[in-house]
């Protein structure tokens, strides 16, 4: 008898601990954000599965997460078929558990990608999202999250102004919003250049989104294009993330975006302003690189769910698997507000 109970006590103690560990998978060091210090309490880059990589959450016109049920909201994800097409999905905000995907966007006519980078609600029956071509950005309608979604055949954001000249241009993670009403909203826009060597930068478009027509024009670009994102000796500063209007890293408005000292190089970084175009930067640095077997790092997303800051994005390992990474942060000290 005193045998088996020493056995159980012993399994159960085992049990525990292996409990712990998990609790702990992907727990890490901290980082400092301009003086908001983070630590890492999980990491997981496989939230959606093999090949199937991250595009965006939904977003209402000023940048809030978008959330029904109290603790969910709707994900966005890319897969090949034969092209590059985007899923919709339900996703819990508290296990980080998905449902099955429902396929919302194709290719349209001859472009190579239909790969989605922003979702935005604009009112009860629109709903908007940008994707990258391969090319262009594209923009495509719907009157439900879960689509049908048509493309908007009038909208592109194709180069024009010289930093874009030789670049294909994609679609980013992000939007500031200028002015609504009841007819329309509009936003400055995210998206960058993606030129040779996977070079680039990024840049705001004025985008006009029509409630009542359910349509998308381009009013123009921002002449102060490119954001000054890209420090001497590096070679990109690109695929910048979401500006939400509530969260502050002490004061000054956060830009998650992807950092390159060299080609093969992946870094995450962040630049601070107390200017939500990012015109004037008091902060521009990486903080963080690849974890696991993450090589390529892109398009980010943050949010802020009970009590912790969450970092989503798209990641790609050796094998040129895509995939879907989020990271999830307390707060150590700083303010987010």
């Amino acid at each position: 008898m005193g045998v088996v109970q020493f056995g159980f006590l012993e399994m159960r103690s085992a049990i525990f601990i292996f409990l712990f560990a998990f609790s702990l998978k992907g727990a890490g060091g901290l980082i400092d954000i301009g003086g908001v210090k983070l630590q890492r309490v999980l990491h997981h880059d496989q939230v959606t599965g093999t090949n199937d990589h991250f595009g965006a959450l939904l977003f209402d016109g000023n940048g809030h997460l978008v959330k029904h049920d109290g603790n969910k909201t709707w994900l966005y994800c890319g897969a090949k078929e034969e092209k590059w097409v985007s899923f919709v999905r339900e996703f819990n905000l508290d296990t980080l558990k998905v449902k099955p995907r429902k396929k919302v966007l194709s290719t349209y006519r001859n472009d190579r990608w239909a790969s989605v980078h922003l979702a935005v609600k604009v009112a009860e029956d629109f709903y908007a999202l940008f994707y990258s071509t391969g090319k262009q950005v594209r923009a495509a309608v719907g009157k439900d999250p879960e689509g049908p979604f048509v493309t908007d055949p009038d909208f592109g954001i194709r180069p024009s102004q010289e930093w874009e000249k030789n670049c294909s241009l994609e679609s980013d993670c992000g939007f500031v919003k200028i002015s609504e009403n009841a007819n329309e909203l509009r936003i400055w826009k995210l998206y960058d250049t993606l030129g040779k060597g996977s070079t680039g930068q990024n840049g705001w478009a004025e985008v006009r989104l029509d409630k009542k027509r359910r349509q998308i024009q381009l009013v123009g670009k921002h002449s102060a294009n490119p954001i000054k994102l890209l420090r001497e000796g590096f070679v990109a500063a690109r695929t910048g993330g979401n500006i939400d209007s509530r969260v502050r890293f002490n004061g000054q408005y956060p830009l998650f975006y992807l950092s390159k000292k060299t080609n093969r190089n992946y870094r995450i970084a962040v630049a601070l302003s107390k200017d939500s175009l990012f015109q004037l930067i008091d902060y521009n640095r990486e903080v963080v690189g690849p974890l696991g077997t993450e090589g390529v790092i892109e398009k980010f997303q943050f949010y802020q769910h009970a009590g912790h800051l969450f970092l989503i994005y798209e990641n790609s390992d050796r094998h040129n698997d895509w995939r879907t990474s989020i990271r999830k942060y307390r707060v150590i000290s700083g303010s987010l507000r």
